[in-house]
């Protein structure tokens, strides 16, 4: 009997595991698509503020050659190389600053995939420890319950084949403990013996019928 209860215990907790792991798919799948919005949302803000630096380099960059062609128009020499030499050092110092930011938002965006990606990590792992300490705990429980169904089962069978005169001095005792027990076995006969007599009976009756 507990072989087949260790059996049914065994395709129980298959079951249970089967379930979990395609619970824990259907989760990484999930943190997956979750981590991919987000990182095509980190690289898509990027690529604007990019663009808008790239804009705005643009702009300048007409701006010092209007400059340029107005200092040309400068007839004195002394006061043009002056002018020009200032436009320089503002540009120089716009692209200095144009690549710093450009570093730093390359810099901005690598920080944050490695951040998505630990906590895409963080996260699968934490999922993964939930989905095996649930599928222990419902497999245990499980296992307790169908254990104590099958050993109440068997003790309730094994209370039915005692004879009565056991039962009986059994229970007597309880409250008398010598002399119950010697009273409450020799009940126990009678009704055994009146319990032999019926079943005979009841053989010889279905006999006869035959």
């Amino acid at each position: 009997m507990f072989q087949k209860v260790e059996k049914n215990i065994k395709e129980q907790q298959e079951r249970i595991i089967k379930e979990k792991k395609e619970e824990n798919k259907r989760k990484e799948e999930e943190l997956r698509a979750t981590y991919n919005e987000e990182l095509e949302q980190i690289k898509k803000t990027n690529e604007r503020e990019r663009q808008e630096m790239q804009n705005k380099l643009r702009k300048r960059e007409e701006e010092f050659k209007k400059k340029e062609e107005e200092i040309k128009k400068e007839t004195d020499e002394i006061v043009r190389k002056e002018l020009q030499r200032k436009l320089e050092e503002q540009q120089k110092l716009f692209e200095e600053e144009n690549e710093r930011k450009e570093k730093a938002l390359g810099e901005q965006q690598q920080n944050f995939i490695n951040y998505l990606k630990e906590k895409h990590e963080k996260e699968k792992q934490k999922l993964q420890e939930k989905i095996q300490h649930e599928t222990r705990e419902q497999a245990e429980c499980e296992y307790r319950e169908k254990l104590e169904k099958e050993v109440a089962k068997a003790l309730k069978e094994a209370e039915e084949r005692v004879p009565f005169r056991s039962k009986r001095a059994r229970d007597w005792s309880q409250y008398v403990p010598v002399l119950g027990g010697v009273a409450g076995g020799a009940v126990g006969s009678v009704e055994d013996i009146v319990h032999w007599i019926i079943r005979k009976t009841s053989s010889t009756k279905s006999k006869n019928e035959e």
